[in-house]
């Protein structure tokens, strides 16, 4: 591959599911460590395959990958641990969801339309509501031949992921999935309720359909 092809290429990294987290919580724990450091790592030693490393965010409503504009969201070791002591202080805090038929009613609307009328009960819909009030402008991603989309995030939890890299081959990028960990292939039965293994490895399938490369972070599973 040519050098100044290589250069001017970016490499995407999916984050959608911090801004959920990050929501409600202010430490990384497990999965979001991993993302968090992987992405700090990568923005600063992205070698020469890339000209430039950016986080990106699926929305659940416009059904795109978004990013910031500019600077973007600096290191997301700083940013993502801050991000629910700044909803406080722009009173953005999310609204705390109790069991009963109100909660019942709102769930029971399909997602796209539930985000659009209640925004706090998705983290990517609540984020550009407050960005907006905090200066900060998002705006949708092209990809683009020789980028690369790396997903290193809980693919199975959600079912966006196989449109996002659908989307990403289609204009030529390649695309990396990141499978964290083997034991819920493994070890199933190490799993509390409500676990399914089934949609694990639905989302498993797609990832590789999808995926040139698939990563994973360890060889053998062991219980503590």
């Amino acid at each position: 591959m040519r050098t100044d092809v290589q250069t001017s290429a970016t490499l995407w990294i999916d984050i959608t599911e911090l801004f959920g987290q990050f929501s409600l919580a202010s430490h990384p724990t497990g999965i979001s460590r991993v993302i968090i450091n992987l992405t700090d790592a990568l923005a600063v030693a992205h070698g020469a395959l890339f000209a430039k490393v950016t986080p990106i965010f699926w929305h659940p409503i416009l059904r795109l990958p978004f990013a910031v504009d500019g600077a973007g969201l600096g290191e997301l070791e700083t940013f993502f641990p801050a991000l629910k002591t700044q909803y406080a202080r722009s009173g953005c805090t999310v609204p705390q969801i109790r069991s009963g038929i109100w909660k019942g009613l709102r769930t029971a609307i399909p997602k796209p339309f539930r985000f659009r009328i209640f925004p706090y009960l998705n983290g990517v819909t609540h984020f550009v509501g407050w960005a907006r009030q905090a200066g900060l402008r998002v705006s949708p991603i092209d990809f683009a031949p020789n980028d690369c989309l790396f997903v290193p995030g809980s693919f199975w939890l959600d079912r966006y992921a196989p449109r996002l890299g659908a989307l990403a081959r289609s204009k030529g990028a390649a695309v990396v999935g990141f499978l964290h960990d083997v034991m819920l292939l493994s070890h199933p039965e190490w799993m509390a309720p409500p676990f399914r293994i089934g949609k694990f490895v639905n989302g498993l399938t797609q990832q590789v359909g999808l995926r040139g490369v698939l990563l994973k972070s360890v060889e053998i599973s062991c219980p503590n």
